[in-house]
């Protein structure tokens, strides 16, 4: 793919509901990205090291949702870092589209050409809950796919096993994408990275 404009100044649309940047309060500058520049380890690597560092940010005392916007922050942040228009968490960002989380790059013409990464987080003790939210991922075309879940003892290695099980049933297919599934172990109270290379 190739490149994407951003413009300064106000009454531009944007991806989100056919909003305004001057409703959401944006003034874009004029940036030129080239996709295929994306240095995709890098990426990868950035998005490990919120995960290694952000339980600092989480507490038992914190309202899960509070934790929610933590990690929506800290990977929000990245996608800017990284070039691209971020949706998710409305006070920092664009409003969500689709999932918890995305990152998405448009074309002049403000046409969506790809959208990188999505994030689908679900903090429920019942498992059919989380699997809900992770097989949204499944039908995205992103190249980074991030489920963030909770979980302590055998279930990790379960909940685990039981998404690689779904990537590979699933049809639609997912040559190239990177599955990051992010579980806080709770006696621990660390994450564990389980990354799954789509096939």
């Amino acid at each position: 793919m190739g490149l994407f404009l951003e413009i300064s100044g106000e009454g531009r649309k944007s991806l989100a509901g056919g909003k305004t940047q001057k409703q959401y309060g944006y003034l874009w500058r004029r940036i030129y990205v080239d996709e295929n520049q994306m240095n995709i380890q890098e990426i990868e690597d950035d998005i490990l090291e919120v995960f290694k560092s952000i339980t600092g940010q989480l507490s038992f005392s914190k309202p899960k949702k509070e934790w929610t916007k933590a990690i929506l922050l800290a990977i929000g942040t990245l996608g800017k870092k990284h070039g691209c228009h971020v949706c998710g968490l409305r006070e920092h960002f664009e409003p969500a589209f689709l999932y918890d989380l995305s990152w998405y790059i448009n074309d002049a013409e403000y046409r969506l050409l790809d959208m990188p990464l999505v994030l689908e987080s679900e903090w429920s003790d019942r498992y059919s809950y989380i699997k809900f939210d992770f097989e949204k991922l499944l039908i995205a075309k992103s190249k980074f796919k991030i489920m963030v879940f909770k979980a302590s003892g055998n279930k990790v290695a379960e909940y685990f096993n039981n998404f690689e099980q779904g990537i590979r049933a699933y049809q639609g297919g997912s040559l190239g994408e990177i599955y990051l599934l992010a579980c806080l172990i709770e006696d621990k109270w660390e994450f564990e990275i389980k990354r799954i290379q789509g096939a």
